[in-house]
């Protein structure tokens, strides 16, 4: 989904080097990314940009891990010189839900606690950049006016010609959207699903500035709720990483046997 797998890698390395993965609710350690384990992946980060988009006079990047990695990113633009403006893309916590349930078994309010500890981080460390936040329905829906609004709230040239139009046309199939709204159920009804249901329909009106003490609320609720789950999500987080160097080292192996 157009992420960028060189960055991604970095991003998952450092997450587990702080203990942690995409899939972990808890708030990130106090100023983590100034932890000296940190700087190699602060470099890494910095090499691949200059590398890759240094050329380039607008470029873009996409992975939700940036909602978690913000501040260590605004340091590295601001190191090689690169001007942010970010794009908050949200789709109602419900449907994400929906879909993290049947990829990754991950319970309904789980995924929602998920779901608000990524948009809250990201709210909170793009305040004072310019930032526009589009909705996934109305990307499926319009993706025109969506470009525009982009175009428009971030002062950035967003131009699509005849051949690029038809491109994204076919691309974007609302029907290939495999989980919707009117799916949910009564086991939407508790008290950290409704936070998020609560949190998306604020932010879909766009204009976050005047949200923000709402916002605030709904972030220290959530804070209380993410420190009920910490004991057992650092568990969880532990027993999923030591997964992932298993099955690495499986396929390690299984390629040294086929070679």
């Amino acid at each position: 989904f157009w992420e960028h797998t060189k960055i991604v890698a970095i991003h998952e390395r450092l997450l587990a080097t702080l203990h942690s993965s995409w899939a972990d609710e808890r708030f990130m350690p106090v100023d983590w990314w100034h932890l000296p384990v940190i700087a190699d992946y602060r470099k890494a980060l910095a090499e691949t940009l200059r590398r890759e988009f240094s050329a380039s006079p607008l470029w873009i990047v996409k992975d939700p891990r940036l909602c978690r990695l913000l501040p260590l990113w605004l340091d590295i633009l601001a190191e090689i010189g690169a001007e942010p403006r970010f794009v908050l893309c949200l789709r109602h916590p419900y449907e994400v839900a929906l879909s993290l349930e049947q990829r990754d078994g991950i319970s309904l309010d789980r995924s929602c606690l998920l779901w608000l500890v990524h948009l809250l981080d990201s709210v909170r460390w793009t305040r004072g950049h310019p930032r526009i936040v589009v909705t996934y329905d109305h990307l499926l829906t319009d993706w025109r006016t969506c470009l525009r609004h982009i175009a428009d709230g971030l002062s950035v040239p967003l131009q699509t010609g005849p051949a690029v139009a038809e491109k994204i046309d076919s691309f974007l199939e609302p029907a290939l959207r495999h989980h919707q709204m009117k799916q949910a159920t009564t086991q939407y009804e508790n008290r950290i699903c409704q936070l998020a249901a609560d949190a998306y329909a604020l932010m879909e009106h766009n204009d976050i500035d005047p949200l923000l003490e709402r916002l605030t609320t709904i972030a220290a609720q959530t804070e209380r709720e993410v420190r009920k789950v910490t004991p057992w999500a650092t568990e969880l987080c532990a027993l999923t990483n030591r997964n992932t160097e298993l099955l690495s080292r499986v396929m390690e192996l299984s390629a040294a046997n086929t070679a």
